[in-house]
């Protein structure tokens, strides 16, 4: 259990990163309020469904009217739209805050934000015997302190969503119940490429229920896709996903810069004259990263205690290693990681205990704000964060490795 003396310390700390979190907030509101937060993507998609045009979701002309109508200052000063580019079974969320102006409907989901992030607590306290005695105080601090979450609140993005429905995952899984977790991991899907990895990971773990649990939610959020755009409309998502991915009028297309994996950390080493070079590197990187992983899981499950928290945090961490598209604010979901690890730390895991030092070293590193404002606000490059986080995750295998053999 983290001492009295301990957690007052961090309480501090905590306060401290809040305070700068606010001092950004309070210094972005300008800009919240003209629409140039992330939020306006899910905000037009609502939009484009109220309105009747849902078989036209994926339409480049029609989003870009619909949110220079909704927008127009904040589309003037970014010099682009921010496309739709989820699944159209997630802007069903989103259609009923289209009945409400702009600003109201930000606020009202940062208020889901805010109250899912409120819930995770009560979510995970039997699930960590250790950090779940910790007072909820302790706990908002530490959630609010870290500064991806903050970003996902600024932006009006879905990442919290997402870490909300991680943390129902792994309370299911430690109580056993992989229909229900493989359900939860099946709704993430609205953030395909941050799922995909960590159901590819848990191979070990592959069971009728697991599998039936996400196969049955994902069928079913295709079908409420599909009762959204219709077929047409479902079949154009693939090619519009792509086109947005490679639309270098799209901010987000600029390069490697702020891709803070290793699609981004790779990137930015090697010279775009090498692309060749720089396929193989990332496929075959990421693929060792995956297998990795899965031995971790491998690992634990033999020792009889696959609902341990090492190997979901490592899962996470592989998962967002690989992903091909992230920003900070998907960085959101390391949150449960951090707090997986924590545990395992204080529990004095053996299969962790052995890297005690250089793991503290990252975890510090990854709470530190300014390193982050610095990177992202003055520098752009927050893709050197990747490499905190890739050698955080070769530390925990040196971890495991040396308390057994992972094959």
């Amino acid at each position: 259990m983290l001492k009295k003396s301990t957690q007052r310390i961090l309480s501090i700390y905590f306060a401290g990163m809040i305070l700068l979190h606010g001092f950004v907030f309070v210094q972005s509101w300008a800009n919240v309020a003209i629409g140039m937060p992330d939020f306006t993507i899910f905000y037009s998609a609502g939009h484009i469904l109220r309105s009747g045009q849902a078989s036209n979701l994926y339409d480049d002309n029609l989003q870009q009217r619909m949110q220079t109508s909704l927008n127009p200052a904040g589309v003037r000063k970014r010099g682009s739209i921010l496309p739709y580019n989820h699944p159209a079974f997630e802007a069903v969320l989103f259609a009923p805050l289209a009945s409400f102006s702009y600003l109201t409907a930000y606020r009202v989901w940062l208020l889901t934000n805010l109250t899912l992030l409120m819930g995770i607590p009560f979510l995970l306290r039997k699930q960590l015997p250790i950090l779940g005695t910790a007072p909820l105080g302790f706990w908002f601090l530490g959630m609010f302190a870290y500064f991806p979450i903050f970003m996902a609140l600024l932006q009006g993005q879905d990442s919290i969503l997402l870490l909300f429905t991680y943390c129902c995952a792994y309370a299911a899984l430690y109580e056993k119940k992989q229909l229900r977790m493989g359900g939860w991991l099946g709704f993430g899907l609205f953030k395909f490429h941050l799922i995909l990895p960590f159901i590819s990971s848990m191979v070990w773990l592959w069971s009728r229920k697991l599998l039936t649990g996400f196969i049955a939610v994902a069928a079913s959020a295709i079908a409420v896709g599909i009762w959204v755009c219709g077929i047409r409309g479902t079949l154009r998502y693939p090619h519009f996903i792509w086109a947005a991915e490679h639309n270098k009028s799209y901010m987000w297309n600029g390069g490697f810069y702020n891709t803070a994996n290793l699609h981004g950390l790779i990137g930015v080493f090697l010279p775009m004259s090498q692309y060749w070079l720089f396929r193989y590197i990332l496929v075959v990187s990421s693929v060792l990263v995956l297998v990795a992983a899965s031995m971790v899981w491998r690992k634990t499950n033999s020792a009889g205690q696959p609902d341990g928290p090492l190997a979901f945090a490592v899962a996470l961490i592989a998962t967002v290693l690989v992903s091909y598209h992230i920003f900070v604010y998907d960085w959101s979901i390391l949150l449960l990681a951090i707090v997986l690890l924590v545990e395992s730390l204080l529990s004095r895991d053996s299969l962790i205990q052995k890297v005690r030092t250089p793991v503290c070293m990252c975890l510090a590193t990854l709470f530190f704000s300014p390193i982050y404002m610095v990177l992202i606000l003055r520098y752009q490059r927050m893709e050197l964060m990747a490499s905190v986080l890739l050698f955080l995750f070769l530390t925990l295998l040196v971890g495991v490795a040396r308390s057994g053999k992972l094959i």
